[in-house]
């Protein structure tokens, strides 16, 4: 029988025209044991240009806090499972001045039953700590690529 792994990438990139390179999957127990390496998002402001982002969004917890919020909220889907889908969806939503989460687009599909269940995760998380340019909160598109493997 197999067992499923949701590995989830974050890793902060505060250069607006960089892209990390993908990361490897984590297992479960890198997930419960905390040895995993830094998560894959990607920041860019939607409102007015700024010089520079002072204070960059943080979930309540850190990186750690939101891969495990992610992951209670993530179930693998049965019929994915079965047909042996796997494959990386990959989310952008603003995170408002108030720290809420916005709409949550998909940008990179895989199957629509995986595609709701990453944006249903999104959805669930807790406020962010918004950005902050001069002390004054702004908007930022995140993007999220969230990896869906069976192992």
């Amino acid at each position: 029988m197999k067992t499923t792994t949701i590995a989830l990438f974050l890793l902060f990139s505060f250069s607006l025209k960089s892209f990390a390179q993908s990361q490897p999957l984590l297992t479960p127990k890198e997930l419960e044991s905390g040895n995993y390496q830094t998560l894959t998002a990607y920041l860019m402001p939607t409102d007015e240009a700024y010089p520079e982002i002072e204070d960059n969004p943080m979930y309540p917890g850190g990186e750690a806090g939101l891969m495990q919020d992610l992951g209670k909220n993530i179930k693998y889907p049965k019929k994915a499972r079965k047909q042996g889908i796997t494959g990386q969806v990959v989310l952008t939503f603003v995170i408002e001045k108030d720290g809420s989460i916005g709409p949550v687009e998909i940008k990179k599909s895989v199957h629509p039953d995986i595609d709701a269940v990453a944006v249903n995760a999104v959805k669930q998380l807790k406020r962010f700590y918004p950005a902050k340019a001069g002390g004054v909160p702004l908007r930022v598109r995140y993007t999220l690529p969230l990896r869906f493997a069976l192992e």
